[in-house]
């Protein structure tokens, strides 16, 4: 059941995510943030790590270098491999400090991963 709900949303969910580690919220919510997205990764493996990619290559790279994003993806894909969490954190709050270093280029960052449309419906 739960599948049916976050497979056809999961691009979305994960681009809502990584805006959220961007700059979205605040960084005192970046723990919070991890654990879903550790746990969507879990659940979902390799296309979690798709979605994620799909999310950070949105970003335009006068926000974040290829290194950056790259060391972001790896932990994320070793986390869909091999289940070590500990590994995710630091990147993911490397990327979170490098799109919240001035108000440029956060705002760069929020309006490119910024969904165009939210549709909501109820999931019974």
């Amino acid at each position: 059941m739960i599948d049916s709900v976050v497979l056809p949303r999961g691009s979305g969910i994960t681009r809502i995510l990584v805006a959220s580690i961007t700059g979205a919220l605040p960084t005192s919510r970046l723990e919070e943030i991890s654990y879903v997205l550790r746990s969507l990764t879990r659940a979902y493996g390799l296309r979690a790590c798709e979605w994620a990619k799909e999310a950070i290559l949105l970003i335009p790279s006068t926000a974040v270098t290829e290194s950056e994003s790259s060391r972001f993806l790896n932990a994320l894909s070793k986390l869909a491999s091999e289940a070590d969490s500990s590994a995710l954190f630091g990147p993911l709050e490397e990327l979170s400090d490098v799109c919240r270093r001035n108000r440029a280029v956060q705002e760069s960052v929020q309006g490119a991963l910024k969904p165009h449309q939210l549709n909501f419906v109820r999931v019974s």
